[in-house]
């Protein structure tokens, strides 16, 4: 079986891509109703910021051959990762 590994900057891409999403516009428009010009800034502000930050942890995990759970222990220690990754899981059953 061949070993396959994910370059730096398609793993950063995975990271970006998962910033983007139409629950959280949807939801965004429900809690803030801000009308459409100030809504559509809001958006676009709040992805580029966190396009950002998680295309920066692909990166960190890319540079380290780590996922990027165990890379949140670098600057938040052992349980602030574990935190971390409790909200992710919340996050990820709230998808199914």
């Amino acid at each position: 079986m061949k070993d396959t590994y994910i370059t730096q900057p398609q793993f950063a891409m995975i990271w970006f891509g998962a910033a983007l999403s139409i629950a959280e516009i949807m939801t965004g428009t429900y809690l803030a109703p801000l009308g459409l010009t100030q809504g559509l800034y809001a958006i676009i502000l709040g992805h580029i910021i966190g396009g950002i930050l998680l295309f920066g942890a692909g990166l960190i995990g890319g540079r380290l051959r780590q996922g990027s759970m165990n890379t949140t222990a670098f600057s938040f220690g052992p349980l602030g990762a574990k935190g971390f990754a409790f909200l992710n899981m919340l996050q990820l059953i709230g998808w199914t």
